[in-house]
């Protein structure tokens, strides 16, 4: 006897359920990059990390600084108190969102820590919020 070929109702159920659960997982995370301003948080967050590995790296201390509501600067020197020196290499731009206050300065010694806990405001372009909180262990937290 020949066999006919096609799906069973249980292939197609199971089909059916994984492209339905795929689907589920896709919208959650489409709905999450729709978020400008926890997408600048979480830049910001990592570029911290960044100058915070950097300053462990060379034994120096990182200065972060933002030039303006959009842009975030780092120098570096023997400590937070010597003569600065800019590093080009290090420089965040943010898009489609923008900091509220710019009177905040980080300064991460040779030994990672920063010289006091510092929260950066993010709104973006919805007037949704976050904030990136640098705790003077060194942690970094987005909230």
């Amino acid at each position: 006897m020949k066999s006919i070929g096609g799906y069973t109702l249980i292939e197609l159920l199971v089909a059916m359920s994984l492209a339905g659960i795929l689907s589920g997982i896709a919208t959650v995370n489409f709905v999450e990059m729709s978020n400008p301003s926890l997408s600048a948080a979480s830049n910001i967050s990592t570029y911290l990390k960044q100058a915070r590995a950097r300053a462990l790296a060379t034994t120096s201390a990182y200065t972060l600084t933002a030039t303006n509501t959009e842009t975030i600067v780092a120098t570096y020197g023997s400590t937070c108190s010597a003569v600065q020196t800019p590093d080009p290499e290090l420089t965040l731009q943010l898009e489609k969102a923008s900091l509220t206050s710019i009177s905040w300065t980080i300064c991460f010694n040779s030994r990672g820590f920063p010289d006091s806990n510092v929260i950066i405001p993010v709104v973006d372009i919805y007037s949704s919020q976050n904030t990136v909180e640098v705790l003077l262990g060194g942690a970094i937290r987005i909230q």
